[in-house]
């Protein structure tokens, strides 16, 4: 690809490390189907690539996809303590409007947090 002045450089890097960072959320999502199919009692394995997803540099509405899921599956686990922090990730998302369209899961979120 030709690039001919500094800001078509800079959103061209910037892309690029968005597609690194979305591959990269997708292959640990694949990986943990893979292991939920293939071996679910591996709970530590398929929690930890949850966890994993997470750390991905992606969109806010992605990202509270990956939050709801790890919250979730640790929560269904009784990981009380790792689900908390998950859970907490999502109310914190609330003030970028992703929760908006998925407020019954904010609002179950919620009701774990006071229990």
């Amino acid at each position: 690809m030709a690039v001919t002045t500094k800001a078509e450089q800079k959103t061209i890097a910037g892309l690029i490390r968005k597609i690194v960072e979305y591959t990269t959320a997708m292959r640990i999502e694949l990986e943990r189907k893979r292991n939920v199919q293939s071996d679910p009692t591996n709970i530590v394995r398929i929690a930890e690539l949850a966890c994993y997803m997470t750390l991905c540099g992606m969109e806010n509405a992605h990202k509270f996809l990956a939050f709801k899921n790890a919250f979730t599956f640790n929560y269904k686990n009784k990981n009380f303590i790792t689900a908390a922090h998950f859970a907490r990730q999502v109310v914190d998302l609330e003030s970028t409007g992703v929760s908006k369209t998925n407020q019954s899961i904010l609002n179950l979120i919620l009701t774990h947090l006071a229990m």
